[in-house]
């Protein structure tokens, strides 16, 4: 949590140093901004971690495919990236190709899913049939 709690100061000092610097220091400005998403990012893959060592024990465990334990994080990782993007573009003054780029990372989580919602499906039926 301590972590957290630094880069969100980081975070928030960025903000304000770069109104400070106003437009004399938006080369500064942007520079320093793109050394303190890099370091949030770091910070947040120290946080998945255990996520990633926690699904490997689910998969172990429950015997589950490699594949759909990769998928999830497949998916996951392009919701993150697409979110982060579409922020970049609004920031550039393009909202509207960042929503498209949302548009578009929805549909390729969409055609990820169709293995995890087949099985899933076949699960289902295997449970009905046994009634």
């Amino acid at each position: 949590m301590d972590l957290f709690i630094r880069a969100a100061s980081a975070v928030l000092l960025t903000v304000v140093l770069s109104l400070a610097l106003g437009k004399q220091g938006k080369e500064t400005a942007g520079l320093l901004s793109i050394i303190v998403c890099c370091m949030v990012i770091g910070i947040a893959i120290r946080y998945l971690e255990p996520v990633w060592e926690f699904l490997d024990k689910l998969e172990s465990l429950g015997n589950l495919n490699g594949e759909m334990v990769g998928t999830l994080f497949k998916v996951v990782g392009i919701g993150m990236l697409s979110e982060i993007a579409a922020m970049v573009c609004a920031d550039a003054g393009s909202a509207s190709l960042g929503k498209t780029l949302q548009l578009l990372s929805s549909a390729v989580i969409l055609w990820l899913c169709i293995p995890i919602f087949t099985a899933l499906m076949d699960l289902i039926q295997g449970i009905l049939g046994g009634i």
